[in-house]
């Protein structure tokens, strides 16, 4: 947890802590008396075991019968332990932010016609030493540096990558990813997102007058929606978020209230109706899309 606001600390720790207890045994029923938990989290203040308790109801981890008390274990709490993500969950999409903004790096490029540009990546855990794009960040470009949030260059010069077909905007640099970095992990289900799901969104937008710095922008799934193509092209989705303003954040991460990447922000867009005013889209392609450029 390394780089996490003291805050954040000690509860993830906590949280982490419970969960085993609760979700990583059996126990009959699936519930467990308070006092139980008590008991096994011997060194916790017991204040504190309500309240890790409470956060975890909230969240639907478990259900706490107040009147038996008793904490009843839910499917939704084993497949978020067995997904290693409680602490995400309960904590939010700021943990998410803290735990992970290590991992995603601006990727300066020169382009053939001599002009330098810039995208967004983030190193993945799913694969070691791959840091995730878009295809035309790096497609006909030439690498020069890749730098950390603080501006550290982690790798100057040439970089080995995989890039999607043309209709797959995807790309994967080798890059050795440096200590201390915490990798994001790929979310590779299809059905693991709905409408309206809040997610976070990771990238380095150009800003006039200013250093580049990391954006941290929150934002909601508004649309899943199918792109028009050729024949000869395959079907793909889009996922178009709203209330989430991150122009210029190309091939960075969408991450979910799990902790783990949904999609990889690609372009702008903007939906016109007669009468109304614009409605603005970011658009990001589905992370299942990396099946086809990553080994698994």
């Amino acid at each position: 947890m390394n780089g996490l606001h003291e805050d954040f600390q000690p509860i993830a720790g906590r949280l982490q802590r419970m969960a085993d207890f609760l979700y990583g045994q059996a126990h009959d029923q699936n519930e467990v008396g308070r006092d139980e938990i008590t008991v096994a989290l011997h060194d916790m203040d017991p204040a504190e075991v309500d309240e890790l308790i409470q956060k975890l109801d909230a969240k639907e981890i478990v259900l706490y019968d107040a009147h038996r008390n008793r904490v009843l274990l839910r499917s939704r709490g084993r497949y978020c332990y067995t997904s290693n993500c409680i602490p995400e969950v309960v904590l939010g999409l700021q943990y998410c932010a803290e735990k992970y903004s290590s991992a995603v790096v601006r990727i300066a490029v020169e382009k053939p016609d001599g002009s330098l540009a810039a995208g967004t990546g983030f190193f993945i855990s799913d694969v070691p030493n791959r840091v995730i794009t878009n295809r035309h960040v790096t497609f006909n470009n030439q690498i020069q540096r890749i730098e950390d949030q603080n501006g550290n260059v982690l790798h100057a010069g040439h970089l080995p990558s995989i890039a999607g077909p043309e209709d797959l905007d995807l790309a994967a640099i080798e890059c050795p990813m440096p200590g201390g970095v915490m990798p994001l992990r790929l979310d590779w289900e299809d059905g693991s997102l709905r409408r309206m799901d809040e997610v976070l969104v990771l990238g380095y937008p150009y800003v006039a007058h200013h250093y580049p710095a990391l954006l941290h922008a929150q934002g909601r799934i508004g649309m899943r929606a199918k792109r028009m193509s050729s024949p000869e092209q395959a079907i793909r989705e889009s996922l178009l978020l709203t209330d989430v303003a991150a122009p210029g954040c190309s091939g960075g991460p969408v991450i979910s209230v799990r902790g783990m990447v949904v999609g990889v922000i690609e372009q702008q867009s903007v939906a016109h109706a007669a009468g109304a005013a614009a409605i603005n889209f970011v658009g990001a392609l589905p992370s299942f899309y990396l099946r086809e450029i990553l080994p698994r």
